[in-house]
């Protein structure tokens, strides 16, 4: 592949200089951490069309440093130096990697929501929690399509879109040993707002592991330890010991908040 962006070498402190500046609103030093991590965005696609001998590897390389890019520039602006555990190349690695894997397994391994769909699931399950606070005793797709003003072959679909891609919130939610009653909310979708707001509070790689478990990401899809591994190229140990880690964390988060009522 033709690639303009020259590869460069410099320090994992220099580099962590060089976020901070970025996060601190300078742009410049951008251009100079992507040069710094082409070396690894180059070995991570590598490694996935290395067993390719068709003529559309080319096409695939090309896509996949595309991805790599593009999150490594994520990454970048998103930096928190508080959040990093490891160094900055294991977390790197980690973010290019997941983001490579989803791309090049996307028909095979990941059931994609496209991005208006999204809203539309949205719309649907607020209008579901407000039949079931009104005790509506017969909630159908008739009744749903009739208050939201759309057609059943709609709501169908919508219905179908979030059994594929369902956020494991209950998972999540027994694993911290809580539920929508121990806390001081008016509905589920105030709790899971605050949750997914303390989430993001983790450190980056907890945060990743509980996004990509429960199905906190673009994909709204939970997946287990044995797909996380495969997914960030790590040990199925690796990932159940950083989510114990993540989730006693979480849970703490939350009872510092004062917002249970026991």
């Amino acid at each position: 592949m033709e690639n303009n962006i020259p590869e460069i070498e410099i320090s994992e402190q220099e580099q962590i200089d060089l976020l901070n500046r970025v996060v601190s609103g300078d742009e410049k030093p951008v251009e100079k951490l992507i040069s710094a991590n082409m070396r690894l965005i180059y070995k991570i696609a590598h490694s996935y069309i290395s067993s390719e001998n068709n003529a559309g590897s080319t096409s695939i390389f090309e896509e996949l440093i595309e991805v790599g890019i593009i999150e490594l520039i994520t990454a970048i602006k998103s930096f928190d130096r508080a959040k990093l555990k490891g160094t900055l190349l294991h977390y790197f690695y980690l973010r290019i990697n997941a983001a490579m894997y989803l791309v090049y397994n996307h028909e095979n391994n990941v059931i994609q929501m496209p991005r208006g769909r999204h809203h539309l699931v949205q719309q649907y399950l607020r209008e579901v929690q407000k039949l079931k606070q009104e005790n509506e005793s017969n909630i159908n797709d008739e009744l749903i399509a009739e208050r939201l003003g759309w057609s059943i072959k709609k709501v169908k679909d919508v219905a179908l879109s979030l059994e594929m891609n369902t956020r494991d919130w209950h998972g999540l939610e027994n694993s911290l040993q809580i539920s929508d009653g121990t806390f001081a909310f008016d509905s589920s979708q105030e709790l899971l707002d605050v949750v997914e707001a303390q989430v993001k509070e983790l450190p980056a790689i907890e945060e990743l592991m509980v996004c990509l478990s429960y199905g906190f990401d673009s994909t709204a899809r939970k997946r287990s330890a044995v797909e996380v591994g495969k997914l960030l190229n790590i040990s199925q140990q690796t990932v159940s010991k950083t989510l114990i880690n993540a989730r006693k964390e979480l849970k703490n988060r939350l009872e510092a908040m004062n917002i249970f009522n026991y």
